[in-house]
Parts: C-alpha cells; sequence; structure tokens
C-alpha cells in the first residue's frame, strides 16, 4: 500500500469515524436525556393525579359529614329501610338537600346511605269514653325508643310536646262545662225551679270533673316538662354534634364504587355515610383537568381493566399503546413514554401519563443528521485538498526515494531538488548534507586508501633498508627485528662490514611517526653507511650529520642514534651514543655493563659536540641493543615495560644464542601488551661477540 493511500486512509479514519462516533453519541445522550425528562415529568404528572382523586375523596367525606351534621330534615324526610338506614338515590338528589350539600359533586354520587339512632316520640293514653267511671291514671311516659338514627341524629320531642297540648286542650274543654253546669243549678233555683233532686248528681259531677281537670292538668304539666327537658337535650345534644362530629375513615369500598365515610365524636363514631359513586365519571373528572402542554394525555384505567380518558380519541391512542393495569413505565416504538401509578387514594384504579416524544426525537435525529451531513461535507472538502497535497507530499518522498537508489549505486553527487519547509524538505536538505558528507568521505577514504598503500609501501621500502639475514662471523654474531606499529616509524637497525673488516653496528630512533619520519630515517641511515667507512672518528662524523640534520628535517624533529664500530681483531667496541638509550652488554660472567648517552639527540641543539668511547669485549660477551618502543611498551592498564624487565631478561638468558635472545624478548614484548595497540615501532638487536 502505497503511503499516499495510506495517508487518504488515515485521514478517513481519523475524521469520518470520530465524527460518526461524536454525532451518534450526542444523539443518543439528548435521546436518553429526552426520555428521563418526559419520564420524570410523566412520574410527577401521575402523582399529581393521584393527589387530585385524593382532594375528591376528601371533599366528597367532608360534604357527606356536613350532610350529616345539617341537613336534619332532609334526613327524615327519607325513607328509612328494614335495617334502619335511609337511602338517597340519584333520582332524589334534586328533592333533597342533598344538591344543595353536595354541589357541583352531586353528579359523581348514585345513591347516598345513612345510618344513624334516634330516640322515638312518647305516647298519650287514651281517654275514658264512659263518665260515670273514674278516669283511669295516665301511664308513665314511655322510654325513648331505639330507631335506625343515633342520638346524634333528630328526635321526636315535638310530638312529646303536642301530645301534652292536646292534654291541657281537654282541660280546658271540661272546666267551662262545669262552670256551667254550677251556674244552670243556680239560676233554675232562683226561677223557682226545684232542683234539689238534681244537686247531688250535679256535685258529684262537678267533683268528679274538677278530680279529673285537676289531674290532667296535673299529668300535662309533668308530660310538658318532660318534652322541655328532652327539647333541651336536644337543643344541646345538636350542639355538640355540630361542634364536634366529624368525618373520619373515608374509604373506597367495593371495587372503589363505594365511598364509606364514619362520622366521629370525641373520638367515638355516632354514624356513618356509604356514597355509591359513578367511578369512571370520578376518574374523568381527575383526569380531564391535566394540563397538556406538551400534548400529554392523561387516563385513568378503573379496577375493572377500563380505559378512562377525557375524549374518545385519547381513550383510543391509549388502547393501541398496549397499556394494561400491570403496565408500570414503558417506551413504545410510536416515541410514547407511558407512566402508570396506582390511585394513592385506595380506589383500586390506577392513573397514567401518555407523552409523546416522536417528535421530538425526529428533531433530534433531524439535527443529527445535518451535523453529520455538514462535518462529512467538510470532510468531503477537506479529502478534495488531501488529494494533491498527499501528491505532493508523496512526490518529494519519491524523490528522496530516487536519490537514496542513486547513493547507493555509488552515485555519490545525487542531489534531491525538494523545496519545501515542511518535514520532508528537511529530510532532503539532510539527505542533501548526508550525500555531500558521503561524497567527501568518500574523496577522503580514497585518499586514505592511497595514502594507506604509501605508507605500505614506504614500511616496505624501511623494511627493505633494513638487513634481511643476520651476520655471521667468526668474530661475531648480528641479528636484529623489529616489531612494527601501524604507522610507518623512524627507527631502524643495520649492521654491515666496512673495507678494512671491521664490523659497524647502528641503532636509531627519529622522533614523530609517519612518513617525514620514516624519510628522515632513511636520510639519517644512508648518511651513516656511506660516510662510516671513509670517516674514523665517529665522534666527528655524528657531529657533522647533526648539523646537516637542522637544514634538512622540518622544525621540532630530531632523532637518537647508537653509533658503533667493532674491531674485528681486538674485539675493541668504538662507540657514540647521541640521546639513545643506554645500551648493554652482558659479560659472560652474568654481569652487565651499560652504554650511556655521550651526546644530544641528533638535530635537538646542534653544535654540542659528542665524545667518542671504547669497551674492551671479550670471547662471549652479549650486546643487546633497542629502540625506546621496546622499553616504553604499555598493556592495557597503562603500564610500560620497562628497562628493568629487559635488563632481567637479557641476564637470565645471556648465555643464549642472538635468535633465542631475540626471541624471548619478542615474547615478553608481546606477551605484556597483550590486547593494546602499539603505539610506536620496537626495534631490538643481538650480537654475540666471537661467533656462534
Amino acid at each position: 500500500m502505497s503511503l499516499r493511500t495510506r495517508l487518504i486512509l488515515a485521514f478517513l479514519l481519523l475524521s469520518v469515524v470520530p465524527l460518526t462516533a461524536v454525532t451518534a453519541q450526542h444523539y443518543l445522550s439528548s435521546l436518553d436525556t429526552l426520555h428521563r425528562v418526559a419520564r420524570r415529568d410523566a412520574e410527577q404528572m401521575t402523582l399529581e393525579l393521584g393527589q387530585r382523586m385524593e382532594m375528591v375523596k376528601n371533599d366528597l367525606s367532608q360534604r357527606a359529614g356536613q350532610f350529616f351534621v345539617n341537613n336534619r330534615a332532609e334526613r327524615r324526610a327519607l325513607p328509612a329501610s328494614g335495617d334502619g338506614s335511609r337511602v338517597v338515590d340519584l333520582a332524589s338528589l334534586a328533592t333533597t338537600g342533598v344538591a344543595e350539600t353536595f354541589g357541583e359533586t352531586a353528579a359523581l354520587l348514585e345513591r347516598i346511605e345513612l345510618r344513624t339512632g334516634v330516640p322515638a316520640p312518647p305516647q298519650a293514653p287514651a281517654a275514658g269514653t264512659r263518665a260515670d267511671l273514674p278516669a283511669p291514671p295516665l301511664p308513665p311516659a314511655p322510654a325513648p325508643a331505639a330507631s335506625a338514627v343515633t342520638a346524634s341524629g333528630p328526635s321526636d320531642a315535638p310530638a312529646v310536646a303536642a301530645a301534652a297540648d292536646t292534654r291541657s286542650a281537654q282541660l280546658a274543654a271540661v272546666q267551662p262545662l262545669i262552670i256551667d253546669m254550677k251556674e244552670l243549678a243556680q239560676e233554675l233555683g232562683r226561677a223557682g225551679v226545684n232542683v234539689d233532686q238534681w244537686t247531688p248528681e250535679i256535685e258529684r259531677l262537678v267533683a268528679r270533673g274538677v278530680g279529673i281537670g285537676a289531674n290532667i292538668a296535673a299529668r300535662a304539666r309533668v308530660q310538658q316538662r318532660q318534652a322541655e327537658d328532652i327539647a333541651r337535650r336536644q337543643r344541646a345534644e345538636e350542639g355538640r354534634i355540630n361542634e364536634a362530629a366529624h368525618a373520619s375513615h373515608a374509604a373506597f369500598t367495593g371495587g372503589g364504587e363505594g365511598l364509606d365515610v364514619t362520622m366521629q365524636r370525641d373520638g367515638k363514631p355516632v354514624g356513618k355515610v356509604n356514597a355509591k359513586l359513578r367511578l369512571n365519571r370520578v376518574l374523568g373528572t381527575v383526569v380531564s383537568n391535566t394540563r397538556r402542554e406538551n400534548g400529554e394525555i392523561a387516563f385513568a384505567i378503573d379496577p375493572k381493566g377500563a380505559i378512562v380518558a377525557d375524549t374518545a380519541d385519547d381513550r383510543a391512542i391509549i388502547e393501541g399503546l398496549g397499556v394494561t393495569k400491570a403496565t408500570e413505565a414503558f417506551s413504545s416504538k410510536d416515541g410514547w413514554i407511558i407512566v402508570t401509578r396506582d390511585d394513592p387514594a385506595g380506589s383500586g384504579a390506577r392513573f397514567g401519563i401518555a407523552r409523546r416524544i416522536g417528535d421530538s426525537v425526529h428533531d433530534l435525529r433531524v439535527t443529527a443528521g445535518r451535523n453529520l451531513a455538514t462535518g462529512l461535507g467538510v470532510i468531503g472538502l477537506a479529502l478534495v485538498g488531501i488529494f494533491p497535497i498527499s501528491g505532493r507530499l508523496t512526490r518529494n518522498v519519491r524523490k528522496l526515494h530516487d536519490g537514496v537508489n542513486d547513493l547507493a549505486r555509488g552515485n555519490y553527487a545525487a542531489r534531491v531538488d525538494v523545496k519545501s519547509n515542511d518535514e520532508v524538505g528537511r529530510l532532503a536538505t539532510a539527505f542533501n548534507q548526508m550525500a555531500a558528507d558521503i561524497e567527501a568521505h568518500q574523496k577522503l577514504a580514497v585518499e586514505q586508501e592511497r595514502l594507506k598503500r604509501e605508507l605500505e609501501l614506504c614500511r616496505q621500502i624501511q623494511n627493505d633498508m633494513l638487513p634481511r639475514e643476520p651476520f655471521r662471523a667468526t668474530f661475531a654474531d648480528v641479528k636484529g627485528i623489529s616489531l612494527p606499529a601501524r604507522e610507518v616509524g623512524g627507527d631502524f637497525f643495520n649492521y654491515f662490514t666496512m673495507g678494512d673488516g671491521d664490523l659497524a653496528v647502528l641503532v636509531g630512533d627519529v622522533s614523530g611517526k609517519g612518513v617525514s619520519a620514516a624519510l628522515t630515517m632513511a636520510n639519517v641511515q644512508a648518511t651513516l653507511k656511506a660516510r662510516l667507512p671513509v670517516v674514523s672518528d665517529l665522534a666527528e662524523l655524528v657531529d657533522s650529520i647533526d648539523r646537516e640534520f637542522e637544514k634538512s628535517s622540518p622544525r621540532g624533529v630530531y632523532a637518537t642514534l647508537f653509533a658503533a664500530v667493532l674491531d674485528r681483531k681486538t674485539r675493541t667496541l668504538r662507540y657514540v651514543n647521541a640521546g639513545h638509550h643506554p645500551q648493554f652488554v652482558l659479560r659472560v660472567d652474568g654481569s652487565i655493563v651499560r652504554l650511556p648517552s655521550t651526546g644530544m639527540p641528533i638535530g635537538l641543539l646542534p653544535g654540542q659536540g659528542f665524545v667518542s668511547k671504547e669497551i674492551a669485549l671479550n670471547e662471549g660477551d652479549l650486546l643487546f641493543f633497542y629502540t625506546d618502543g621496546a622499553v616504553e611498551t604499555e598493556n592495557d592498564r597503562g603500564d610500560m615495560f620497562g628497562a628493568e624487565r629487559l635488563e632481567a631478561l637479557l641476564i637470565d638468558a645471556h648465555n643464549d644464542g642472538v635468535d633465542a635472545v631475540l626471541e624471548r624478548a619478542e615474547a615478553a614484548v608481546r606477551a605484556f601488551r597483550g590486547s593494546a595497540e602499539p603505539f610506536d615501532d620496537a626495534t631490538m638487536m643481538a650480537m654475540r661477540v666471537g661467533g656462534s
């Protein structure tokens, strides 16, 4: 897959997918919020419906209590049933005080039953029909009889008072008759009529009339007082009822169609009102007054499962949503939120609110779709622009790729032409710089390779200038070795015979490294080799070379030199040590003699002069010559080999041949150095006087 394709896919994945996810999340969260708000509002409205039903129940119970207390006459006018209850049916509401007491709520009632008890009115005794018989005594007033109405209801005290009035009227009618009879007897006597024969009978009749009247009057007064006492107790009882009787324990019965209201006074029941309701009309009244700010539909489900709503259309909608009495809360596919709650008043019905949120959901979907479409449109515009941008970017990358291939094929002059300031442009600049550096390094590597080959050639020349074979003669055996470092150095050794047969021995070291030191070494060695046979004075020879060295060598370059000549006849060694390390002479008896410096290094301080010295050698003496590279060899820890180790090694091997001595010395130096890189040539040469 190309980089351009990956860029476009990455752009789409990082833009379209997050935008879709954000839009969907926003839509779902808004929808969830809408559902929760709608459900909470519906639950609040169902709670209000329940509270309204409670208010209706309380209002009916209070009105029933008022009717019980205040409408005594209407209660008495109601027909009493066999069990003593008085029933108000629907047809009598318009002709009784029930309609006035219950007002507009009377339409919610079907009938009312009142249960109470009242005292019965006293009965008057019948008067005697025979005048000649003494009047029987009046029976005492009977005790109040219990009826279907209790003491808190209306009494029959007016009937008792009416009976007393009748007795008083009878007494009043008798008294004038007695008076008239007496006056008639007196008139007949004055008229001359003999009334003596009637007088006893008249007197007996009058006496009896007076007794009857007195008895009637006494009985009337007793009954009058009883009536007044009953009326007084009734008024006091009615006052207490009006003040203390109240409706309590109002509860729905009979599937919610009955309302029982118990009347109490001083915590004790004194009566009961049973009202049969038109429950569906009550439920309709409750749900019809619900606000419909957001298109809510209030409904109720009666105890039988029937739907009660404000209109037939509302009832059809609720029935179409599949709401049953077991429904509590759900969301329909048509975008309705339905919440129901049991009637807290205890009617057995359930109140519910159906709120349509489909329009709001549709608006949410439209808004989310519009936002998504807008975002996709912006992404589309960006996608149109990403093609040329990605093409330009990948074009520059392609140029870089081609440049890398050219560079890999060896075209170190390859460059990338990218004119931009972005990361690709900076990468192209870095590539061009890298290519230039590689080109320079390649040139340098070529130059270094050329120099390396030249150095190898110089080393080869330097090695060729050294003796290839050991010197073997009856008066001496000589052999030398050189342990090369990485670079060409200035060490040299040489031995050769001169015209008179004497043996010349040379060991030297030019300061510095490289070609210049090698050339200086070659120059010094060639000069010595050419002049030694013709100049017998070594001090004079070295002094002349010292003066010429300053002129022909770079400033700061100098050389140490040990030049000696062995007289083959006398075994005498003449030498000049120009700043070189002390050389060793190991006697046959194991003692050691050092040959110290006799002057300054060549070229260091020209014109100081040199001293030539001699040492007599014996048959079998061993001479060991070396440069500073042998004793200044360092190991990995930075320790130097040192002249003391070399001296001890020579003492131990002074009886060995020159080959064995050199091998032991070379092995000791290599073992001490270990894996450390040598930084200077180590040159060593051994000579045994008297030959092998």
